[in-house]
């Protein structure tokens, strides 16, 4: 396959099966990513209300339970008005009962930091830690009457307030007045918040303490907070003292996105505040996200990896195409026609046009093929095929064999000299050309296959084709009927004499050839004083009574096998025409004519070779010894071993040396010629052999055909030349005498690949 890098249908390829898959997971992945990560952000930020909601909720119960718990204990009656006259030095039996109210209280409730009684005109502070104590500090006093006066029977009080003995400021503290439902109360509880409770409920609200939390009075004062120091610091910057605009914002603080969160404690009236970094909200859906992401990416990196290998997959059967079409780089390449598939579809239609036009060329010789087959046929140089083969080739010449009569029919013009100037001297072949021409023209409205075969001669065959489920006799008829109605119009056109010899009809297409004979010897009867005559060869006296026998086919077939030096056929073939003969003929006198005739015909196949038969057969007179022969079943022993034996033999002897001489002149000249358009034909001419002598000569020395051995030379010539030279292989075919088509078919028959594939894997 060609390299991957120069392919451009395969990454055409590969771009959309990337766009198919990995477009809708792109899709689905920042989809997924995008609203499913906006969606868990949104819960996330819900879920953080409903916490605050829910932390509100919980500091607003807390803070109800306190002040209900501190109703019961102001109705308490050792809290009632007898502490107006409390005398802590006599009334020993009250502080007791003061000291375990208050230490049950301080362990009430988890805000209960510290529990004190304020009896104002006794300027007195009691607790179940410090006992009783009297305020002498004139600005603690006034704070607490601050208290007092702030609150109407019960309340809350912010700020920097006194606590206890040890005089701290306290932030937060629930004051009930004792006893509250009267205008002048004696004092008041004081209850003081504990801030580390009010921390844990805030810190519920900033759990990681990222972020700040605090809770502030109407005013703004601050009652307690949690959280980093710094986030507080910009908090408390950006409220300056106030409170947030809107229950939900989000503020730039400390180079940082803090979502920033209030509501309110309705029971006190107080204000819940929490700034948290938008990154806690975010970085609980981190692992989501990035798992996403994680996931998309792997699938994209999946899809990108299965996208190219089904690529190539896909590509695999373009890829051998354009191989198959390419052959060799000369050819072309699809980068130089775009892509693959236009560089398939221009060489297709390069090559669909060479189909044509070689379809044309073999429509427009095949005519010609037919009529040199069929002239060869019906002269019987194919005697040496049988039946099937015959019918064969005929059939791949266009005509129909499979249940046909066929026949053969001469016409012969004469009279050629009384045509007074019409035609000149040398004008025979013409003139047979035109009544070849019309005989065509007249015979192919009246017989569904015909051939029309010009002898140049003045002699014209017809071969004939009818269907089988025709009748012999109604063929003849037809046969005569046409003849005699068309030499008429012959005859005008060409002032001629015309004798036509009408032959009979068979089934076997190797008849033919002995019907051509028959027609021929029947015109030897011709009358020469007529004009038109017509000779039906098959009834003719001449062919029809006699008991003459003689089997020429045989005969053909054996002296074939002599001439080509094939001892074994010749012997069989012999021994079948004495037993042909002995079935036919009923003396033993024709049986022995039919052998000499034999026999001379064996001995001018000799003298045709280039054998002296007088020194061959020792200067014996062969037809004395065949007088001599007693018997008919000698005369088969004879004739083989007196009249062929010794010709092969020394057929054989002379090939072995003079065939060496030959192949070794003969194949020193191809070696350096055969780049140049050799042949059998004119290597034969260039050494004064026949063609027939030279081709066995290859056979017997070398035990290869002449084209053969040409082909062998020139492909390792061309193998030379493919492993040692940059060269083209339109160059490399000129070298060696190919076409460049040609060469690359021949190569790929013989070694399994093309020449540039042979190229690449030995250079």
């Amino acid at each position: 396959m060609k390299r991957l890098s120069q392919s451009t249908y395969f990454y055409k390829s590969l771009s959309i099966l990337l766009l198919i898959t990995s477009l809708p997971l792109f899709l689905s992945a920042a989809g997924s990513y995008y609203f499913g990560i906006s969606e868990m952000e949104k819960q996330v930020h819900e879920a953080h209300q409903i916490r605050l909601l829910e932390v509100s909720r919980g500091m607003d119960e807390k803070l109800a339970q306190l002040e209900a718990l501190m109703n019961r204990w102001a109705l308490n009656t050792v809290f009632d008005q007898k502490l107006r006259q409390y005398s802590p030095d006599t009334d020993y039996e009250v502080t007791r009962e003061l000291y375990d109210a208050l230490t049950i209280l301080n362990g009430s409730h988890p805000l209960i930091s510290k529990v004190y009684v304020f009896i104002e005109e006794k300027r007195l502070l009691v607790s179940s830690e410090t006992g009783v104590m009297r305020i002498k500090n004139e600005e603690d006093y006034q704070r607490y009457r601050y208290m007092m006066e702030v609150t109407k029977g019960f309340g809350w009080v912010t700020g920097k307030l006194p606590q206890g003995s040890k005089g701290e400021l306290m932030n937060t503290a629930l004051v009930y007045k004792l006893p509250y439902y009267l205008e002048q109360p004696y004092g008041a509880f004081v209850v003081h918040i504990n801030e580390s409770e009010m921390k844990s409920v805030l810190r519920q609200l900033n759990p990681d303490e990222n972020g700040v939390s605090l809770i502030v009075d109407e005013k703004g004062n601050r009652i307690t907070e949690n959280g980093n120091a710094e986030a507080k610091r910009a908090l408390l910057q950006y409220l300056d003292g106030g409170r947030p605009e809107a229950p939900f914002q989000v503020q730039k603080l400390l180079s940082e996105q803090y979502a920033i969160s209030s509501g309110a404690i309705s029971h006190t009236g107080w204000t819940y505040i929490t700034a948290t970094p938008l990154n806690d909200f975010t970085k609980r859906v981190s692992f989501t996200s990035k798992w996403i992401l994680g996931t998309s990416l792997f699938s994209m990196v999946f899809a990108v990896i299965l996208s190219w290998f089904a690529s190539r997959k896909i590509y695999q059967p373009v890829g051998r195409l354009v191989q198959l079409v390419m052959g060799d780089k000369e050819r072309g390449s699809p980068a130089e026609d775009g892509d693959e598939m236009t560089f398939i579809e221009n060489q297709w239609n390069g090559l669909n046009r060479e189909s044509r036009g070689l379809q044309e060329r073999l429509e427009q010789s095949l005519p010609a093929l037919r009529k040199s087959f069929l002239l060869q046929l019906i002269e019987g140089r194919f005697y040496f095929l049988n039946e099937s083969n015959l019918r064969e080739r005929l059939e791949h010449y266009g005509w129909e064999v499979e249940d046909q009569l066929f026949s053969v029919h001469l016409v012969q013009l004469s009279g050629f000299s009384g045509l007074e100037g019409k035609f000149s001297e040398g004008d025979e072949q013409l003139v047979t050309f035109a009544a070849a021409n019309i005989l065509e023209e007249l015979a192919g409205a009246v017989f569904p296959q015909l051939e029309v075969i010009n002898f140049q001669d003045l002699t014209v065959g017809l071969l004939v084709g009818l269907p089988a489920g025709t009748e012999a006799t109604a063929a003849k008829r037809m046969t005569q009927k046409f003849f005699q109605e068309s030499m008429a119009k012959l005859h005008t056109l060409l002032r001629m004499n015309i004798t036509v010899s009408i032959g009979r009809w068979s089934e076997q297409i190797r008849a033919t050839s002995s019907m051509l004979e028959e027609l021929r010897s029947s015109l030897r009867y011709k009358n020469v004083y007529l004009s038109v005559q017509f000779i039906d060869a098959e009834t003719l006296v001449v062919r029809g009574h006699d008991s003459i026998y003689y089997p020429f086919q045989l005969e053909k077939e054996i002296l074939h096998a002599v001439r080509m030096g094939h001892e074994e056929e010749a012997v069989r073939l012999t021994a079948q025409f004495m037993q042909d003969m002995m079935q036919h003929v009923k003396t033993e006198g024709l049986l022995f004519q039919g052998a000499h005739q034999l026999l001379g015909n064996i001995q001018y196949v000799v003298l045709q070779a280039g054998f002296d038969t007088y020194r061959l057969y020792h200067g014996a007179n062969l037809h004395e010894e065949l007088l001599a022969v007693k018997s008919s079943n000698e005369l088969v022993p004879f004739l083989c071993s007196r009249a062929i034996e010794p010709y092969m033999k020394e057929l054989s002897e002379r090939i072995g040396q003079q065939a060496r001489l030959l192949i070794e002149n003969v194949t020193d000249y191809m070696k350096h010629n055969f780049p140049q358009d050799l042949s059998l034909e004119s290597c034969a001419e260039r050494f004064q052999t026949s063609p027939f002598q030279l081709s066995r000569s290859f056979k017997h020395v070398l035990g290869v055909t002449f084209v053969d051995y040409l082909t062998d030379l020139r492909l390792e010539k061309t193998k030379a030349l493919l492993a040692s030279t940059d060269l083209k292989i339109n160059e490399i075919a000129d070298q060696v005498g190919y076409q460049h088509t040609y060469l690359n078919r021949i190569f790929k028959k013989y070694f399994g690949m093309t020449p540039t594939q042979y190229r690449e894997k030995f250079q």
